[in-house]
């Protein structure tokens, strides 16, 4: 599960910050550089701002990313194909509204 941060603008796009339930901290959030949407692990003491994401664009470091896309939207981007950091083409599923993801 995750959520726009409304305090957090990164590249004049929104940061979605995952919910404090989920097993691992991780946020998505566009990198400029490489024209495409990240899923970044968040670091251990619990930095969820836009300062964690300098450095990460365009390197490794990010867990799966989008193809290049200029879009503001981070929904308009899932019509289009993701990548593990390695590269390789990876499958997204997303479940309905309303089912018990025990995000609350």
């Amino acid at each position: 599960c995750y959520e726009i941060d409304p305090d957090q603008r990164y590249a004049n796009r929104w940061l979605y910050n995952s919910h404090a339930n989920n097993r691992e901290q991780a946020m998505f959030a566009y990198c400029e550089e490489e024209k495409d949407w990240v899923l970044l692990n968040v670091n251990s003491d619990g930095d969820k701002d836009a300062g964690m994401i300098q450095g990460h664009c365009g390197n490794d470091t990010h867990l799966v990313h989008s193809a290049q896309t200029d879009t503001y939207d981070i929904w308009s981007s899932f019509d289009e194909l993701w990548f593990s950091a390695s590269g390789e083409p990876i499958g997204l599923y997303f479940t309905e509204e309303g089912e018990d993801l025990k995000c609350d």
